[in-house]
């Protein structure tokens, strides 16, 4: 059935400009994701209280949009943990700091399309290599918490409404 689907379909080369941003992300990925379960060392007091409302949600089985976290968090990034605790088996150090490496990671990748979408691809590019090696942003990538999903969000937002204005369609 697929061969009557794709029939007189003439499948493209992916152009190098949607391979950019995937390569973006590797190169983010690297510095954010070495030997995380270790470093920094110990686990700081968000991260216990996410993995522990993360525990909570799989014992009551209770999905809600704000979680019952210190400042009644969104659920978003909680459920990614969850979606990776399932994979490593338990609520560990681990699959909360690697929630944060994949959400910092895809910020970069984000980070470029909006320089690109704003001010032309050499910007796009500057924009994300430094934010990939922004000490800053490694950082906070690297620690289980909540706060590295406000940068991937706003910039989501700004290159979805930069793109919207420039094609007119909403």
């Amino acid at each position: 059935t697929l061969g009557v689907l794709t029939a007189g379909v003439r499948l493209r080369r992916p152009a190098l400009w949607s391979l950019l941003p995937w390569a973006l992300f590797a190169l983010a990925l690297i510095p954010r994701a070495y030997d995380n379960a270790n470093l920094p060392f110990g686990v700081w007091f968000d991260e216990a209280e996410g993995a522990v409302e993360i525990r909570r949600v799989f014992e009551q089985g209770t999905y809600t949009p704000i979680l019952n976290t210190y400042g009644r968090d969104t659920s978003g990034f909680f459920y990614i943990i969850s979606g990776l605790s399932l994979v490593f088996g338990d609520t560990s150090v681990l699959a909360s700091r690697l929630a944060a490496v994949l959400v910092g990671s895809a910020t970069v990748a984000i980070v470029f399309l909006l320089g690109r979408e704003l001010f032309g691809w050499r910007v796009g590019l500057a924009a994300a290599v430094l934010m990939a090696l922004l000490r800053w942003h490694i950082n906070f990538s690297r620690l289980g918490f909540n706060p590295i999903s406000l940068p991937f969000c706003a910039a989501l937002a700004f290159w979805l409404l930069g793109r919207a204005v420039r094609l007119k369609r909403w």
